[in-house]
């Protein structure tokens, strides 16, 4: 979390340049001295030895630059991001040195210069002597470590991320490429190629072609997060799009945020809770955002006042006690208070569990299992005769929900974070096109690849020439209801990592074996 004191806050306008001098060719590699410039900027260390300390308004006591660091608050492109009360300003070079100076709230700044840079950073004052924020540190430092911060400065706005050229942006995936899954990967693959083909062919995005590079593993032999790490190492791509890693969406995901890696659009089923991070933009609900959505629909429309609730969880899977407690938030905020979250316990005890459950009077029953665990639960509670209302998440059970015993007609409902009329006939066409017929299998995989490329497409193209990861992910976060033609509208934001966020409940047809909605779109925002 960034620390609530700003550097230079009165030297820039909020907002990221628009206008300025044009920026000379980014440095491929940074000089000694500006590497030295960048520990500096983004540790608050001394690489010369000599100590960097800093103070605070009034106080006289020197703090660590260490506590105090310049990207806490400006961020490591420079650029700044709000929190609270706090509005970082910009100090990219091309702002603070702008023709005529700059507007920071009502008050106008001069054109800086170096010295007045130096001014600013070690007095707290702009051009005309005039005292910046009270809140900002002022720093003391040495001469050598000074111009080596500015020498950093100076190149700041114009480095480039890894997987960037002035020619090319690297995009990775990770898909797997042998065992029972390849067949999803190798369809996958053909729709992300697809895609990007079409990007570049379409002149690529602000003067830059797309190039797509594939981790491919064999869950046998290498785990999705190898696989990953090993591309990085050896062919360093700027975001990953899309990817299939079942069971290792949480690893992967925690090597995202470790390595500052976007990541856009994992076909993740049952994801881990998204919005913990800053990296990972998953592109629909996952069991925890479908369990929300389960327990809206139950209390607005099942016509029970305060029903026994249980909500059982397969333990030792963190995503589902995630979705445990989201479910327990949401009925207690919508007025249901007695609700039981438990184990869901093995299937061979489910005959017990059942037993317990129908003693208890319990109505209604969130199940976060897969399709053994709901099998079991449902031929128990039927042979006892007892027909609660379960409620399923239907990306984890789908297969045991269409099979389940009559006496739960009508009274099985499953959550999921799109339904196929979502996908308009534009949207398919389009979906087909990427791909040749042989590819055309494991519809929502390819869909969700797609709509993966289509949002990272549009905010490369927002984010425009100058191009980092920073300004990448403060693109998509002001990404508001793109249409993708394959799903509900994609919008993410400042803390929002689930773009469509909500989902749709539908009751299971046992005589038809089919599904039929129950519900329009749930929101969740």
């Amino acid at each position: 979390m960034r620390l609530p004191l700003l550097l230079l806050a009165a030297l820039a306008f909020p907002g990221p340049a628009r206008a300025g001098p044009a920026a000379p060719a980014a440095p491929s590699v940074l000089t000694p001295q500006q590497e030295a410039g960048r520990t500096i900027y983004e540790t608050g260390e001394s690489p010369s030895g000599g100590g960097i300390t800093a103070t605070v308004g009034g106080d006289p006591a020197p703090i660590p630059g260490s506590v105090l660091t310049c990207s806490s608050c400006h961020g490591e492109d420079g650029l700044g991001r709000p929190e609270g009360t706090v509005d970082p300003s910009v100090i990219t070079w091309s702002e603070l040195t702008r023709p005529g100076g700059h507007l920071h709230g009502s008050r106008r700044h001069k054109t800086f210069d170096t010295r007045g840079v130096i001014r600013a950073i070690t007095d707290g004052v702009d051009q005309d002597g005039q005292q910046l924020d009270g809140a900002m540190p002022r720093y003391s430092l040495s001469r050598e470590d000074m111009d080596a911060l500015l020498a950093y400065l100076r190149v700041l706005e114009r480095r480039l991320d890894p997987g960037l050229t002035p020619e090319r942006v690297r995009l990775g995936t990770v898909l797997p490429t042998r065992g029972p899954l390849a067949e999803v990967g190798t369809a996958m693959r053909a729709t992300l190629e697809g895609a990007v083909k079409e990007l570049n062919g379409a002149g690529g995005l602000n003067g830059r072609r797309v190039v797509l590079e594939v981790a491919g593993y064999d869950p046998a032999r290498q785990t999705p997060e190898a696989a990953a790490r090993a591309l990085q190492q050896a062919r360093p791509v700027f975001a990953f799009v899309s990817g299939f890693a079942p069971g290792a969406e949480g690893p992967l995901a925690a090597w995202a945020e470790e390595a500052k890696v976007p990541w856009v659009g994992p076909f993740a089923p049952a994801a881990p809770p998204a919005g913990n991070g800053h990296w990972t933009f998953y592109l629909h609900a996952g069991p925890t955002e479908l369990s929300r959505v389960l327990v809206e629909h139950a209390v607005a429309r099942l016509g029970l006042a305060d029903p026994a609730v249980a909500v059982l969880q397969e333990e030792g899977d963190p995503r589902l006690a995630d979705a445990a407690r989201a479910a327990l938030r949401q009925a207690g905020q919508r007025g249901w208070k007695r609700v039981e979250v438990g184990p869901l316990g093995p299937p061979e005890q489910a005959r017990e569990r059942v037993a317990q459950l129908a003693s208890k009077g319990v109505e209604v029953v969130l199940l976060l299992g897969d399709d053994r665990a709901l099998e079991a639960f449902l031929v128990e509670a039927a042979a006892a005769s007892w027909t609660p209302w379960v409620l399923v998440p239907g990306i984890l059970a789908a297969r045991a929900a269409s099979t389940a015993p009559a006496a739960f007609e009508g009274r099985l409902l499953l959550g999921y974070p799109s339904l196929p009329s979502d996908e308009t006939e534009a949207g398919g066409a389009h979906l087909a096109s990427l791909s040749t017929e042989v590819e055309r299998r494991h519809h929502a995989a390819r869909a969700s690849a797609a709509s993966a490329v289509a949002v990272v497409g549009e905010a490369l193209r927002r984010t425009g020439r100058n191009l980092s990861r920073a300004r990448f992910v403060a693109s998509l976060e002001a990404l508001y209801r793109l249409e993708t033609g394959l799903g509900p509208p994609i919008s993410f934001g400042v803390r929002r990592r689930v773009g469509a966020l909500g989902g749709y409940v539908v009751a299971v047809d046992l005589a038809k074996r089919s599904f039929t909605p129950a519900s329009g779109w749930i929101r969740l925002d």
